[in-house]
């Protein structure tokens, strides 16, 4: 019997179940009743719909019914069976069915799309299980469905594997596996699609209530999106939500943005007003507390829309590095099966908003630990020093706190923060949806990608670059802006035409400004070159052998220049003033600020000196003072 069929039975027991008799009757049929035995009144008042299953079968029933030959059947799964000349009806479970099999775009990744009716509920929920959950026992397969409800007695366990196994209903449903683009024109989330075909969301958890939706989407503009206008670091959070989906119309790289600031400033309001633009908030949104792995498979979940991560201190110092390479990569680790073969690589491509106290950089030297250029550029540092915390304008909030002093800005900040707070959690989940549907509605015009790329392209010539690496940060800025101007064209976002891009303008030159002009691994190693000489300037020799004490553990010479010293190091001790670079390259960074002072007129930049009571030696004449002047500029 067929879950429709069962539907209709359970309309047809309710209807019966009613009250309807009118008050006057009542006395009459209740004297009539009673004087009835009890069993025979109790079979009068509840009579079931009467079925008759083919055995052996499977059959589903949603209400109570009785056989033909009076077996009254409980709502649920059961196997109709004969054993013995005699009819047996065997309750495998509460009320459930395979409704299609699935497979992905491959013809793999096999499964069972299952819709299932909880005790006591009246809205069935629905499931496309991976049959790989059935490759042992299959108790992975019933945890979850335990989870949601269902009610499988002990004995018939095996029996339920039994029935998903062998079901084969004529339906065939497309399997995606992760949320995102499956195509110019299908977006999948874990409840809902957006575009055509037989598609469902495959996945090993049943759920994905963090893209739920609450309250309106006009109330979000009213409440939220207005009250971001003036706030830069509340547009960049906007527009960083709504970038996911451009990324692979646009082959953009993914990569995100860290909010630094202090605490209690506001960066956790601003991931909370990311996270609302997708799904319910304080689900959608995560913490940097985490493993690799798992954030692994929060990103596959998140693909091509946003992964809002908070409070990087929470992550181990030693793992972020490598957390930040696979987000921005989108391409997970390369695990093993037992056999030695290699499992499938989980990969994703999705935009991450972080915050912290600290950068990902000085989060990592708590570890002994140096960042990398790949690094920070996969993860821009943004700071939200604004005027109140990381907000600028309150919007006509009144202020409990006078806003001219520090305290009562910071007062002012937290209950503009406090109302995003309550707004976000009553209003969430439309404008990212709304936003996919104007993509894929704007993809049945064949134009529509050479007027994105175009769109695009235009973009990221607004945005002032000078080497490769600022134009990899643009580049990301570029899409936040153009995703911001798409929903305000669109009607989306109630905001000026050209505020999100006068946003992201403001936010990359702070980016810039914060980080320094020019190679990120020069500054780097100016700045490590130079904390070197601070930290071990006793490990200097005089040239003139004029040290008062012995000079042990010795990193080289140095002598007077003007009213300051140039520093001879030893190759070794370059080396290791500049850890994790390789030599060739510090003596490029180096001579290009010009701090190598001397060298030899053979093109090297070495020097031979006379050093007093040991002969000659090879050094690297370094100025300290130029180390200063380009890491101010």
């Amino acid at each position: 019997m067929t879950l429709e069929a069962a539907d209709k039975t359970a309309t047809t027991t309710a209807a019966q179940d009613a009250p309807a008799s009118p008050a006057t009757d009542a006395p009459a049929k209740a004297k009539k009743a009673a004087s009835k035995p009890r069993s025979r009144r109790k079979a009068a008042k509840i009579k079931h719909p009467t079925v008759t299953p083919a055995r052996p079968s499977w059959a589903t029933y949603a209400a109570w019914v009785q056989t033909a030959r009076g077996h009254i059947l409980a709502p649920g799964l059961y196997f109709h069976g004969i054993k013995d000349d005699t009819e047996t009806d065997t309750l495998v479970c509460s009320p459930l069915e395979v409704l299609a099999i699935t497979s992905d775009e491959r013809g793999e990744n096999f499964g069972r799309l299952l819709r299932l009716l909880p005790h006591g509920a009246t809205r069935w929920r629905e499931w496309a299980a991976p049959m790989e959950m059935l490759a042992g026992d299959g108790s992975e397969l019933r945890a979850v469905l335990l989870n949601l409800g269902a009610t499988i007695p002990h004995k018939q366990r095996q029996t339920l594997m039994d029935y998903l196994m062998n079901s084969a209903p004529p339906r065939h449903a497309m399997a995606a596996t992760r949320t995102g683009w499956h195509g110019p024109q299908l977006f999948v989330m874990p409840r809902r699609v957006i575009g055509g075909g037989d598609v469902v969301f495959q996945s090993t958890q049943a759920g994905g209530h963090e893209y739920a939706e609450g309250g309106e989407l006009a109330a979000w503009q009213t409440e939220i999106a207005a009250r971001c206008l003036g706030n830069p670091t509340l547009i960049l959070a906007v527009c960083a939500a709504l970038a996911g989906p451009l990324l692979a119309p646009l082959d953009a790289d993914g990569g995100g943005f860290h909010l630094l600031g202090d605490s209690s400033s506001g960066k956790t309001i601003a991931l909370l007003v990311a996270a609302s633009v997708w799904g319910k908030p304080r689900d959608f949104l995560r913490t940097w507390n985490a493993t690799s792995t798992g954030l692994e498979g929060v990103a596959t979940l998140r693909n091509d829309t946003l992964l809002a991560l908070d409070e990087i201190g929470e992550a181990k110092p030693q793992d972020v590095g490598g957390i930040i390479y696979a987000l921005g990569n989108g391409t997970g680790r390369q695990r093993g099966k037992v056999s030695g073969l290699p499992q499938q690589v989980q990969k994703w491509r999705v935009v991450v908003l972080s915050s912290g106290e600290l950068t990902m950089g000085k989060h990592m030297e708590s570890a002994g630990m140096r960042s990398k250029a790949g690094q920070e550029l996969r993860l821009l540092d943004v700071p939200t020093y604004r005027r109140f915390g990381a907000f600028d304008e309150l919007h006509g909030l009144a202020l409990s706190h006078d806003p001219a002093n520090e305290e009562g800005r910071k007062g002012a900040g937290r209950a503009f923060a406090d109302l995003l707070r309550r707004t976000t959690a009553q209003h969430y989940g439309h404008l990212g949806p709304a936003f996919v549907e104007q993509l894929v509605t704007a993809a049945a015009d064949e134009d529509h990608a050479t007027q994105l790329e175009d769109a695009y392209a235009a973009t990221r010539q607004a945005f002032p670059t000078g080497t490769g690496q600022e134009a990899r940060a643009a580049a990301r800025f570029a899409v936040a802006a153009l995703a911001g101007e798409l929903a305000t064209s669109a009607g989306l976002l109630p905001w000026p035409p050209g505020t999100a891009q006068a946003a992201m303008l403001e936010l990359f030159g702070a980016w810039v400004a914060f980080r320094g002009r020019g190679q990120s691994e020069d500054a780097k190693i100016l700045r490590a070159v130079s904390a070197y000489i601070d930290r071990n300037a006793a490990r200097f020799a005089s040239t003139d052998g004029t040290n008062a004490a012995p000079v042990h553990d010795r990193a080289g010479w140095y002598r007077a220049h003007g009213d300051g010293r140039l520093y001879l190091f030893t190759p070794d001790a370059l080396a290791d003033a500049a850890q994790g670079f390789d030599l060739k390259r510090v003596l490029a960074c180096l001579d290009n600020a010009g701090a190598i002072a001397e060298r030899d007129g053979d093109g090297r930049t070495t020097k031979r000196v006379r050093i007093a009571g040991e002969g000659l030696a090879r050094v690297y004449v370094i100025n300290p003072a130029a180390l200063i002047a380009a890491t101010e500029e």
